[in-house]
């Protein structure tokens, strides 16, 4: 049975577990709620200027084929998200194990040291983004896969993450980011007037809906993590809670079994100091009331 000290001990470190989730859930919950405003409000805009990518005609022409992959994983920055993390890290070695020679870039901090010690995975490129990450750093991701993409260094580009289903489910996948699948019927050549000319008009177009198909997937991303980060620190708070009342119950009745157990001790020895001599032990007195030890 642990001491009153130790119970104290471990009360005050439950207590200060329980602070700390709670703190982390109420930093996760306000960037939860304010990225998937942004999200929401991104997504449709996004979707829609990448759909129209598939009518118009690329203008990266016909590539030697490289025979690569580039794989974008996209990971949270930190742990305590529960296994947002870990289900995402596992999904992804599924997916390039049967890769020839895969390109991968890893966007998130958790995603880099996790992979640091796989030595059977490199990695080619690192981007570290915002837990509410700004459109400047889907642009900058877009302009190096797009770049990546263009110069021949790949013939695909996947986008493996989170895809965030509800505040309490995200489901690893995987979604192609180039090439575009293009619709031929919808193509139509001697629609609209371009400035200066369709081909600029159409680079430009390409590059600007790729930045934001990138900042959307970022977006997503961030939405995933946070929710994950704050049912996590929910549950953890909560659980830790429980325990210190459960905690604080048995200190209370050790507490409460110390007094009675002292005023019983008490009472006890009042009443054998207010007895008669003759009635504690006649064997310990002789007749003149002196105490003889018989021992």
């Amino acid at each position: 049975m642990p001491s009153m000290r130790e119970l104290k001990n471990h009360i005050k470190s439950i207590k200060t577990t329980w602070q700390l989730a709670d703190a982390i859930k109420s930093i996760s919950t306000a960037r939860y709620y304010r990225v998937s405003r942004l999200y929401k409000a991104f997504e449709v805009y996004a979707g829609k200027s990448y759909e129209m990518l598939g009518s118009v005609t690329s203008p990266f022409g016909e590539k030697i084929p490289a025979g690569r992959k580039c794989f974008v994983l996209l990971t949270g920055n930190r742990g305590l998200c529960g296994g947002y993390n870990t289900t995402l890290a596992a999904y992804f070695e599924g997916v390039i194990k049967d890769e020839a020679n895969p390109i991968i870039v890893v966007c998130g901090r958790w995603g880099e040291t996790y992979f640091r010690n796989k030595h059977h995975i490199k990695i080619e490129k690192q981007f570290i983004f915002a837990d509410v990450p700004e459109y400047s750093e889907g642009s900058r991701l877009g302009e190096y896969l797009t770049e990546l993409y263009e110069s021949g260094g790949a013939d695909e580009v996947i986008f493996v993450f989170q895809k965030y289903k509800n505040l309490l489910s995200q489901i690893p996948s995987k979604e192609v980011f180039l090439p575009v699948k293009t619709d031929e019927k919808a193509k139509n050549p001697d629609a609209g007037v371009y400035y200066p000319d369709r081909e600029t008009a159409e680079k430009s177009l390409y590059a600007n809906c790729l930045k934001n198909k990138a900042y959307s997937f970022l977006l997503e991303w961030a939405s995933g993590a946070q929710a994950a980060t704050m049912m996590a620190m929910r549950n953890a708070s909560d659980s830790a809670r429980e325990l210190k009342l459960e905690l604080d119950l048995r200190l209370s009745r050790r507490r409460q079994w110390q007094v009675t157990s002292g005023v019983i001790e008490t009472a006890s020895s009042n009443e054998l100091i207010n007895k008669p001599k003759d009635e504690i032990n006649s064997d310990y007195y002789d007749d003149n009331d002196n105490y003889n030890d018989k021992t």
